[in-house]
């Protein structure tokens, strides 16, 4: 009997994060999300030293309390006999995890059902090595294993361990590509060749005290050399400079334990007192990621990244991923990040955002994509409190607020009036300056005259004190007005001691007279509505399914809709983000599951300025999308695990651990390893998960067992 299943992808990142700051330099607003795995997550201990992964996506990491493994669902421990602290590990060639303990070294190996088995290798050692201290790196350098205690250097070669014992100490161990390097705190930074630990730097210029932390390839030719307290060097061959900052070095008083390339140009450092920073080759700070931008502590010790490019961080105490390579940013103009994301506007070089605490504001730079803007958000003056909506009529910026329409001039906010709340501002006539406009507000519309530059209230619409938040004209000069809870309003203003008002509900065509949001895209008058997209039929009066639209939604819930300058329609369905996407010969929906939920229900907002900067309203601030890089890395392939099965009579029995080879090797099961299971054991269980860990809190999953179901199952989060 085999299990069967797929699964569909959602993505949802369930992140806290908080405001933007260093003590060094200004952050970019654009923030990655950050996942917290605590302690009380993986019920293991606290430190975490050393990270790799296998080619199943599977997770492994050096814990205090043995090998942690995490598949995306289930976290694991697998504690050492003595049960010691690990403090390193390594895949080897052989594909086995080589581990190094409390005074035990060895591997962790998949038993005959699948279950990762740990073998020691103090066997090996000459009975006069076998006491040692704590072993601090573990590498894999070609087909041999190297193990770094303080007082020897252990080989593990061809089933042989060779030892090389401190002149003094040794202090590190590391390899950059083809180079195995150790320090020893007589001898200095070694290389091994030739079976021997040979000296080779020409012009020593570390600093007296010097301890290595890490090495890595830099560029094609050279190493990037981190020390824990005196600065960064590259080495090319065997000269040694030092690595220099373009402006102030943040990491003078700070101790290094850890740092990796993510790209080819960024380098991520982490350090014990301010989190992990991000830097490029020219010297740059590009940012840092601190407990102020959702950490949960600031002493690193380990950072890896994976097979999508993301980053994990083992902690002083716990594990955290950052989603670095996710084309999705959060941004918090607020220092406390309480303000829910309404209104965005990019004007005079300056970006605007609205929250229900205000409204603030942002230079822009020269980066393409504005989520790299370094900056702080200022609030705009005489703003506090709910900020509805901004809309750019006649080259000027006009405010919708809970306290009244304004207009920003300069960066300051001038009232308009101040009678009722206001939330959208539209040109009445096509030639621009219009002189009329009109505007939404809680109790009806208002007219405002432009005269001589200047916004003028002069009253509202007779007779008519309808909560008006969405608002549109036709090509007839039509006003439309969708109410929540009434239905769709059709206003001639023609005549304006006289308007004619006629009201269209479930009687008019519509499937509701609920829940109607009303919008202009493709230059047609549309309702969104909880059963697809409706159009105005003027010949019979009366709204109809939408022939254009109904191909592409069907009968969706669809909140909210808006058409980039490219001619994408973005959308939210039911709580939902995604786009029509335009630019292939045939029109494709793009969905960000990223953001499943995070919207503000009732008060949806989607900005998109151009194809780098789509700016979404949040439950907590903004998201930002780049969605030409989105479309271009979000490629990720789905991938499905069965992390164990077992079968249960009389007592219950392992079948399955999650490994059919080594823990590096295919998941493909060969026909002699499937076992007979006799048939009063005749209650299966099984367990999966897809290690997509930038997106595994929003993938769902349907199984079919065959020989006993009829049908898939329906989708659900379940994972056995």
């Amino acid at each position: 009997m085999k299990e069967i299943y797929h699964m569909k992808k959602y993505l949802l990142l369930p992140v806290i994060t908080f405001a933007i700051s260093s003590s060094f330099s200004q952050n970019t607003i654009g923030i990655p999300d950050i996942i917290n795995y605590t302690k009380n997550i993986y019920n293991a201990g606290t430190q975490n030293r050393c990270i790799v992964q296998d080619k199943n996506g599977v997770m492994y990491f050096a814990n205090y309390e043995g090998l942690l493994t995490f598949d995306g669902t289930y976290w694991k421990i697998y504690p050492l006999p003595n049960k010691t602290v690990i403090r390193s590990l390594a895949l080897g060639r052989d594909n086995k995890i080589y581990v190094g303990g409390q005074a035990d070294i060895g591997y962790f190996s998949p038993s005959v059902n699948g279950k990762l088995t740990y073998y020691s290798l103090k066997e090996l050692l000459p009975e006069k090595n076998k006491i040692f201290t704590e072993i601090w790196e573990t590498i894999a350098y070609g087909n041999d294993i190297f193990f770094r205690s303080r007082e020897i250097i252990f080989r593990l070669s061809n089933n042989i361990m060779n030892v090389y014992p401190a002149l003094k100490e040794w202090q590190f161990l590391g390899k950059s590509d083809d180079r195995l390097m150790a320090q020893d705190s007589e001898k200095g930074l070694l290389e091994f060749k030739n079976g021997l630990w040979q000296s080779f730097i020409k012009e020593d210029i570390f600093p007296k005290g010097f301890i290595v932390s890490t090495v890595f390839p830099y560029g094609k030719d050279s190493v990037f050399v981190t020390t824990i307290n005196s600065g960064f060097f590259i080495l090319k061959g065997n000269r040694i400079s030092r690595f220099e900052f373009k402006n102030i070095n943040p990491f003078k008083s700070q101790r290094i334990l850890a740092a990796t390339p993510i790209t080819n140009d960024w380098i991520a450092v982490g350090t014990n007192l301010q989190g992990c920073f991000i830097i490029n080759k020219k010297g740059e700070i590009i940012q840092n990621l601190s407990r102020k931008e959702g950490l949960q502590i600031n002493n690193i010790l380990y950072l890896f990244v994976d097979s999508h490019n993301n980053l994990w961080l083992g902690l002083d105490n716990g594990i955290d991923f950052i989603a670095i390579n996710n084309e999705i940013k959060h941004i918090y103009p607020e220092n406390l990040n309480e303000g829910e994301g309404y209104t965005s506007m990019v004007f005079q070089n300056m970006l605007y955002v609205g929250t229900s605490n205000g409204l603030y504001k942002v230079p822009l730079t020269k980066e393409s994509d504005f989520s790299f803007i370094k900056g702080n958000f200022e609030p705009v003056p005489n703003t506090a409190g709910s900020a509805w909506g901004l809309s750019e009529v006649n080259g000027k910026l006009l405010l919708g607020h809970h306290d009244g329409s304004f207009q920003i001039n300069n960066g300051m906010a001038e009232p308009i009036s101040n009678k009722s709340p206001y939330w959208t501002f539209l040109p009445f006539y096509d030639i621009m300056p219009s002189s009329l406009i009109i505007a939404g507000t809680s109790t009806g519309l208002d007219f405002l005259k432009y005269e001589g530059d200047k916004f003028v209230t002069k009253g509202n619409l007779p007779e008519f004190n309808e909560f008006s938040q969405f608002v549109a004209i036709d090509n007839n000069n039509i006003v439309w007005v969708a109410h929540p809870y009434r239905g769709v309003f059709k206003i001639d203003i023609s005549d304006n001691s006289n308007p004619i008002s006629k009201i269209y509900t479930d009687k008019n065509g519509l499937p509701s007279s609920f829940n109607n949001h009303l919008f202009k895209i493709k230059n047609r008058i549309v309702v969104a509505t909880e059963k697809g997209i409706y159009e105005y039929n003027a010949a019979e009066d009366r709204f109809a399914f939408s022939d254009y639209f109904k191909a592409i939604f069907g009968h969706k819930n669809i909140r909210h809709l808006k058409e980039d300058l490219s001619g994408n329609t973005w959308f939210i369905e039911n709580k939902n983000l995604g786009v029509v996407d335009y630019s292939s010969a045939r029109p494709a929906i793009i969905y960000f599951p990223e953001l499943d939920g995070k919207m503000v229900s009732g008060f949806e907002h989607i900005y998109p300025y151009d194809v780098m900067n789509i700016f979404v309203g949040a439950e907590k601030g903004f998201y930002h999308i780049n969605f030409e890089n989105y479309k271009r890395i979000n490629t990720n392939k789905i991938q499905v695990i069965v992390t164990a099965v077992k079968a249960f009579g009389r007592s219950d029995s392992l079948l399955y651990g999650g490994y059919f080879g080594e823990v590096n090797e295919s998941l493909t099961q060969s026909k002699e390893g499937i076992p007979l299971v006799a048939s009063n054991w005749n209650s299966l269980h099984f367990e999966f998960s897809s290690p997509l860990y930038e997106q595994h809190n929003s993938v769902v999953y349907s199984y079919f067992l065959k020989g006993y179901d009829e049908k898939w199952t329906d989708w659900t989060k379940k994972t056995e």
